[in-house]
């Protein structure tokens, strides 16, 4: 994502987010959203907010103010 390549960000980051959420790894699973979410912002895909926003809402459950404040 970082280095602007988007579609192997978003191919790997849906396979984490689906691994996350196998596994119930949900600090993993607000990285990979935010990661994922981020890709489709920068692109003009309207998924991207949408997935913004539910990595924020879930690393705030957590307490995970790393990720709330990449998400936001």
């Amino acid at each position: 994502m970082l280095t602007q390549r988007h579609d192997a960000a978003i191919a790997l980051g849906t396979r984490t987010e689906r691994l996350a959420r196998r596994i119930g790894d949900r600090e993993t699973l607000a990285h990979a959203l935010t990661n994922v979410g981020t890709s489709y912002l920068q692109q003009g895909d309207e998924r991207g907010p949408e997935l913004l926003e539910q990595a924020f809402a879930l690393a705030m459950e957590d307490d995970h103010d790393d990720h709330a404040a990449r998400a936001s």
